[in-house]
């Protein structure tokens, strides 16, 4: 009886996890156009402290966050990282065009998208940080992958040899999105 009572608890959670409401940044519509946009507000992805950017002894927070989006059917990963530190792009470089971001999905499969802008980083002095910004387009295929299958880790390439590896500290939040899509 306990188990039953156990398995239907978390059944309800995970229903509760799901059923969160949908927190757009962009939701537009031109029927008269044909026109549809909608952007899913950016979530944190992972939350990383990278040895290489020590100063006085403190790690600096290397933090990714991810937006779907579907642009009139048209479907696109939005991706930011804030570096802590004014100086990301000695350690980094820059995300250049076409330069991957490689996810592990749950399972092991690894999907390989090319960036679709190049973003040397945008200083912020005030907060002390420098963000990088671009976007990969998705295929039908590989947006259906990653609303069904939790991500695990994934590896920027700052350069064609230069690359960082996350976990996923929040490996749900593209399933969450693409179900708002």
């Amino acid at each position: 009886m306990k188990s039953v009572q156990m398995f239907i608890c978390l059944a309800f959670l995970a229903g509760q996890a799901f059923s969160q409401e949908c927190n757009y940044r962009v939701n537009n519509e031109d029927p008269s156009l044909g026109i549809s946009q909608r952007k899913m507000a950016f979530e944190t992805w992972f939350r990383t402290f990278d040895p290489e950017l020590k100063s006085g002894g403190e790690n600096k927070n290397v933090i990714g966050r991810v937006s779907l989006g579907n642009l009139s059917g048209s479907k696109e990963l939005s991706f930011t990282v804030e570096v802590k530190s004014m100086k990301a792009d000695k350690v980094y470089g820059q995300i250049g065009v076409g330069y991957p971001i490689k996810v592990i999905i749950d399972g092991g499969e690894i999907i390989e998208l090319k960036a679709r802008e190049a973003d040397p980083g945008q200083v912020d002095a005030k907060m002390k940080s420098t963000t990088y910004e671009t976007s990969y387009r998705l295929t039908d295929e590989e947006f259906e992958k990653f609303k069904s299958t939790p991500v695990k880790k994934l590896r920027i390439f700052w350069s064609e040899s230069k690359f960082t590896d996350h976990d996923a500290d929040f490996p749900e939040v593209l399933m969450r999105q693409a179900e708002c899509l």
